[in-house]
């Protein structure tokens, strides 16, 4: 099972097991970024073709996309660990397939133990 890091905050960086992942093309890196981002449910290859290019004409859109796909899995995937989940009709990032650490999750559980802790109940004084 591999690691893998991401982090969108700042510059995009993703790396998996400590080694940078160099994305072949911009469009590998958006629509990663974008499935990791909406990773709770699957997103329609329509949505995610017209999202990326967005002059294209469906079947175009959907010819790139199946590229795209491909490039990404086989970045990804290299190790065997399976991180996108792929129907005829829709995609989604699974987070569960391996050790995953977004730094905008750390950055929120972060943030919200702080407001916590900024608006606790104090005792008062006598």
């Amino acid at each position: 099972m591999s690691r893998l890091e991401i982090r969108l905050l700042g510059e995009i960086e993703f790396r998996r097991d400590g080694e940078l992942l160099v994305f072949p093309t911009q469009k590998v890196k958006e629509l990663f970024a974008y499935l990791v981002l909406h990773r709770d449910h699957a997103h329609p290859r329509a949505l995610l073709a017209t999202l990326l290019w967005p002059d294209a004409d469906e079947a175009h859109g959907r010819v790139n996309l199946r590229k795209v796909l491909s490039l990404l899995r086989k970045l990804l995937d290299s190790d065997g660990t399976e991180w996108l989940i792929a129907s005829s009709g829709a995609v989604r990032f699974d987070a569960k397939s391996g050790d995953f650490w977004l730094d905008l999750e750390e950055f929120e559980r972060l943030l919200t133990s702080t407001i916590a802790y900024a608006y606790r109940p104090t005792a008062r004084l006598a």
